[in-house]
């Protein structure tokens, strides 16, 4: 073989080569004795990381590739002319052992199979998580998360279910939720995200930045989402809205305790149902009614014994689902 691509193994040792010169190397690699040809001459150097003080051996470096090329050793000439070959041959060098030691830790990664982390809570738990990129992600109840061990290694992907808070840690690379039918693209931002929506809707909140949401099957873009902005996506045809809203509060659910300051019942219903994981239904009350509650380690029935010190009501529980309803006082 007479066409050694000295200039794009260097530029590309150097991770300064293009796209296109990236191909045609790894299409150099593959071509049979040149991987090998790399093995051998990593034991020429001292240090792969520091290229300033690697010292080779240039005659020993020639023979190897003239030993796997079958092209000969120049013969004397110039003194010009044995220069640039001696300085070539140092320069292909110093590429390929980069490469070589750049193939092994492909080898390395491609022959370890994918191995899945489930993390995920229960009816009555909730749960915080920390990602390897700094990534923080809160679970509510009956939620879970899927990722694998090349996150943040290969890419910063997870699968996720139920309701979650995510909290990115800004990078250049994109950070990927894959959720029913569609996947969410963001590089930094906080957003919360349900999918156990009891009538067959996603509900995304976004508190800050930006994010794309793209249907998972053929990737086609449905909306861009800015910051205070509130998307219902139907899981069935990925129809979706999507409006403006107050989103501060999308994740109360994730603190240590529940504020609400003389805030509208109505109000009041969508955190509760968010909080403890429920859905409520209210007749008789006005929503518009404004009440202050600060929940901390209460539970539903806890909640529901206080506020009928507060208004007349009567409840039934039957699972996740509470009726709420005016208590008519009885004639006297």
């Amino acid at each position: 073989m007479d066409d050694i691509p000295y200039d794009l193994l260097i530029r590309y040792s150097r991770k300064q080569a293009t796209q296109d010169e990236i191909m045609q190397v790894e299409q150099w690699l593959s071509d049979d004795g040149h991987l090998s040809l790399y093995l051998d001459l990593k034991k020429e150097w001292t240090y792969i990381d520091d290229l300033s003080t690697v010292t080779p051996d240039k005659n020993r470096v020639w023979q190897k590739i003239q030993a796997n090329t079958g092209k000969q050793r120049p013969k004397e000439g110039t003194r010009q002319l044995l220069l640039f070959k001696s300085v070539a041959a140092a320069s292909v060098a110093l590429a390929i052992i980069s490469i070589a030691f750049y193939m092994l830790r492909m080898q390395r990664d491609q022959i370890q199979p994918l191995q899945y982390t489930t993390i995920s809570t229960r009816a009555n738990e909730k749960s915080k998580v920390e990602l390897a990129d700094g990534t923080v992600v809160w679970l509510n109840l009956k939620s879970h998360i899927i990722f694998d061990n090349q996150y943040n290694i290969e890419q910063r992907e997870v699968t996720a279910d139920g309701e979650l808070f995510f909290d990115v840690k800004p990078s250049n690379r994109k950070f990927v939720v894959h959720a029913g039918g569609i996947k969410i693209e963001v590089l930094g931002t906080s957003f919360n995200i349900k999918t156990s929506g009891v009538d067959g809707h996603i509900d995304i909140s976004l508190v800050k930045g930006k994010i794309v949401v793209r249907s998972k099957k053929d990737n086609e873009r449905l909306f861009t989402m800015d910051s205070l902005q509130h998307a219902t996506i139907n899981k069935s045809d990925l129809s979706h809205t999507l409006l403006p809203s107050n989103t501060s509060n999308c994740n109360a659910w994730t603190r240590e305790s529940l504020p609400m300051y003389n805030e509208p019942l109505g109000n009041i219903i969508n955190k509760l149902e968010s909080w403890y994981g429920v859905t409520i239904d209210i007749t008789g009350l006005d929503l518009d009614k404004r009440y202050t509650f600060d929940l901390q380690n209460e539970t539903v029935n806890d909640f529901l014994e206080l506020f009928a010190t507060i208004t007349p009501i009567e409840y039934d529980i039957e699972g996740k689902k509470i009726s709420i309803r005016s208590k008519v006082p009885t004639s006297q």
